[in-house]
């Protein structure tokens, strides 16, 4: 499969959905991140899907929490 940054894009608002209806109504697309590795002697990529914390409110560091459905 080619590298297709569209393709990252619909999976990044995919898992939105999905925590959304799973009650995670706070939840963004933002949150969702991925690394890519290149291996240009294979013509490769390697993908790494990431969460970035949730900020409760601030950009204080010390507000960070886990996600966690609403209530």
């Amino acid at each position: 499969m080619k590298f297709d940054k569209d393709v990252l894009q619909n999976e990044r608002v995919r898992i939105e959905t999905l925590l959304k209806e799973q009650g995670y109504y706070r939840f963004s697309k933002e949150y969702v991140y991925f690394q890519a590795n290149t291996f240009p002697d294979e013509k490769s990529v390697d993908l790494v899907l990431g969460l970035k914390e949730y900020i409760e409110g601030s950009p204080d560091p010390r507000s960070k929490v886990k996600h966690h459905p609403s209530i």
